[in-house]
């Protein structure tokens, strides 16, 4: 019984700490307006680039319980740089998103774990896929 319950708070905690890392739309938003903002010469319209140094005003300027997980330097160093030393705006920015996307998912997995074994069986899966039709757009 102690064990189980030791379990679930860390599996709680587990889940508090994902949600707080997750972009709310806003946030996400403000993080698009501060990267081309920040972009770095030359300028090209078509290929927004930033240097390290925007993105880590960029960095500064967010909150910081996102700094260390989104905006640090291995983060910067994933993407191929130009001769310039400049990454690409939109392919950070999609970057990000995607991984709050998967964040977000995940925390929807982790509701629907009733076992608590870290998988879905079918019964929970059938369950989260008839939560999530509602919320598609229709065809």
């Amino acid at each position: 019984a102690l064990e189980e319950g030791v379990g679930k708070l860390a599996r709680r905690r587990l889940r508090e700490h994902m949600l707080s890392l997750m972009l709310e739309p806003a946030e996400l938003d403000e993080c698009w307006r501060l990267l081309r903002a920040h972009a770095s010469p030359p300028a090209s319209p078509l290929d927004e680039r930033i240097d390290y140094a925007g993105f880590c005003r960029v960095a500064d300027a967010m909150p910081a319980r996102l700094g260390r997980h989104f905006f640090g330097a291995e983060h910067f160093l994933r993407f191929p740089n130009d001769p310039w030393g400049r990454v690409s705006i939109v392919h950070y920015f999609c970057w990000l998103r995607s991984k709050t996307a998967i964040l977000r998912t995940r925390i929807e997995f982790s509701i629907y774990d009733h076992s608590t074994d870290g998988t879905l069986g079918e019964r929970e899966l059938e369950q989260w896929v008839s939560d999530l039709l509602p919320q598609l757009p229709a065809l």
